[in-house]
């Protein structure tokens, strides 16, 4: 089984993934934005952080903490 783990997909999922976030974050304005538009932008934030330390944690990369 572990030789077709096939990581690049991962890597490359994380990939598209951070750079359609970029995308997004510099399109529409997240600390800026009103009330439940803000929470909404803040918590699609969060989430994305998540997955993508989580992914890099599964190849093995180490993520800062902060940036």
């Amino acid at each position: 089984m572990a030789v077709n783990l096939e990581f690049h997909h991962l890597a490359g999922y994380l990939y598209r993934l951070g750079a359609t976030f970029s995308t997004f974050y510099e399109r529409c304005p997240v600390l800026r934005a009103d009330g439940p538009i803000r929470e909404s932008r803040l918590v699609l934030c969060d989430l994305t952080a998540r997955v993508l330390r989580q992914g890099l944690y599964l190849l093995g990369i180490r993520t800062p903490e902060r940036m």
